[in-house]
Parts: structure tokens; C-alpha cells; sequence
């Protein structure tokens, strides 16, 4: 399709959440030191909340508490 001055629109597409294993695979840190940790992974606010284990091997996912839920 495209409107009255030729320009093609994007086909609307629904946006796919993400999967857990997808945010700790792309967001996920294994350094408590490193600069995104204690950083919320969607808006960057500073934040003492985590999901995962570091003691199990897998990466730790800082979230405030608006964006924590997407990890549950």
C-alpha cells in the first residue's frame, strides 16, 4: 500500500514479548562490576533488584519494579 504522496507503509505487525531466556541471554551480566549491572535492562533506572544466580552459572538481569514482572 502506499498513501497519496507514493510513500510504501510498514505492515503492522503485533510485537512479540520476549522471552525470559531471551532478556537474560541479551541483558544478563556475570560481573557485578560491570557497567549494566544494577542498571534496569528496559529503562536503565538504578536498581538493587536481580533475577538469576550467579552461583548457578547463569547471568543476573537487573529490573526496576515496573519492568521486574517480565522476568516472573
Amino acid at each position: 500500500m502506499s498513501d497519496l504522496f507514493g510513500a510504501a507503509r510498514r505492515a503492522s505487525r503485533p510485537r512479540v514479548k520476549p522471552t525470559r531466556a531471551e532478556i537474560v541471554e541479551r541483558f544478563g551480566v556475570s560481573d557485578l562490576k560491570s557497567p549494566r549491572a544494577h542498571l534496569c535492562f528496559r529503562c536503565g533506572a538504578s536498581t538493587g533488584l536481580g533475577f538469576g544466580s550467579l552461583h548457578r552459572g547463569t547471568k543476573i538481569v537487573f529490573a526496576c519494579k515496573e519492568h521486574f514482572g517480565e522476568l516472573q
